[in-house]
């Protein structure tokens, strides 16, 4: 299990003469777990946003991975 969280800030774009005022600016944190399997392992993430100011909002994302080693 694990808790993360991610503050992620830049990114600002210019289109002709406008100002570069939009930047970036997100707190995001993932719930995660690893399980391990006979075959590889298997990690389920769950998430969401705590703040943004500029950027994609993410409302509660969840992830399924499967790793495994050839």
């Amino acid at each position: 299990m694990g808790l993360s969280y991610f503050y992620s800030q830049g990114g600002a774009s210019r289109i002709d003469d406008t100002p570069w005022d939009n930047a970036l600016r997100v707190q995001r944190y993932t719930l995660s777990a690893l399980i391990k399997l006979p075959f590889g392992r298997l990690v389920l993430q769950y998430g969401g946003d705590l703040e943004t100011d500029n950027g994609l909002f993410e409302d509660q994302p969840f992830a399924v991975r499967l790793l495994t080693i050839f």
